[in-house]
């Protein structure tokens, strides 16, 4: 017990960066990842998920969303001779909690028509501990999660008819919201060969709430687009997963097999890039810099009595 307060107190400093700086939490993960998946056979998944509303967030007017996940975990950091599996792992996951599209007139350029399109998306990044046994053909696992939840609302312009490519296509976040989370779950895995396996997971998260693109407000009155934001008090998700997974060999064990032929390879590739650097490279053409498309947006809601150009 004392061994593990001290490791605690040694990575929460860690966790702490990784929460609020995206690049950190990844550039720490495949670091961690790199150096445990040498110990044995690394385990990647990836499936489609469901996203279910839970507590609190349940009440607000954002959709139960769906959409994929992928996650990498490494081979066991305890011995051989134990009964279970303890591994580390890395994961991501993104649903599409509702979509919107509208045909509308733009004011520049004028004359033509616009597709407008409004999207509410999830999407998280997650370190999680899985503390594994295996019953012949069947594996039984649970999880430690700990994360980041990307909440945005995007809004997507694109102009129908453009011969002369002249308007470049807009993608842009009208909200976001960053929020840490943290939970735990479970899954079953059915070993189909000795390598690779149906999977079945659940996982409930708990994050404090943020503001969104309430979607039920979106109306087209007249030519513009009027919607209104709302908040929600939390994040809360019951998260269903489907999907296959695999076991790889261990970096190191791959390294160690191929190691001389990796050198073999490695001086070719040498010789190829210093006949390569002889040749001239082509001169890059100028980007004629595009135009913004405008329609008009009203964010407040209010129908036809004003809006934004945008």
């Amino acid at each position: 017990m004392p061994m593990l307060c001290s490791l605690l107190q040694c990575f929460f400093p860690i966790f702490v960066i990784m929460a609020f700086n995206k690049k950190a939490f990844t550039l720490i993960g495949v670091f961690f990842l790199a150096i445990f998946s040498s110990m044995g056979q690394v385990q990647i998944g990836f499936g489609g998920i469901y996203t279910m509303r839970m507590g609190e967030f349940k009440e607000s007017n954002y959709k139960d969303g769906y959409g994929a996940m992928f996650s990498i975990y490494t081979g066991s950091v305890l011995p051989k001779s134990s009964p279970v599996k303890l591994r580390i792992g890395l994961g991501f996951n993104g649903s599409t909690a509702g979509s919107k599209k509208y045909e509308v007139e733009t004011i520049d350029p004028a004359d033509n028509t616009a597709k407008i399109r409004f999207k509410n998306n999830n999407n998280a990044m997650y370190w999680g501990v899985r503390l594994e046994k295996k019953f012949d053909r069947i594996a039984i696992y649970g999880d430690a999660l700990y994360g980041m939840r990307n909440l945005h609302s995007l809004r997507k312009l694109q102009l129908l008819d453009d011969p002369e490519d002249l308007y470049e296509d807009e993608s842009d976040r009208v909200t976001e919201s960053k929020r840490v989370f943290y939970g735990f779950g479970g899954g079953l895995a059915y070993y189909m060969t000795k390598n690779a396996m149906l999977d079945f997971s659940v996982s409930y998260t708990i994050s404090k709430g943020f503001t969104y693109l309430d979607m039920t407000t979106l109306e087209q009155d007249l030519n513009q687009i009027c919607y209104k934001y709302n908040t929600s008090n939390s994040s809360n998700v019951l998260t269903f997963n489907l999907g296959l997974k695999f076991n790889l060999i261990g970096i190191g064990a791959r390294n160690s097999s191929t190691g001389s032929s990796g050198n073999s390879t490695s001086n070719n590739s040498t010789t190829r890039n210093s006949n390569n650097s002889t040749r001239k490279q082509p001169v890059k053409k100028e980007k004629k810099k595009k135009k913004k498309i405008k329609v008009k947006t009203n964010p407040g809601g209010g129908g036809s009595k004003g809006g934004n150009n945008s």
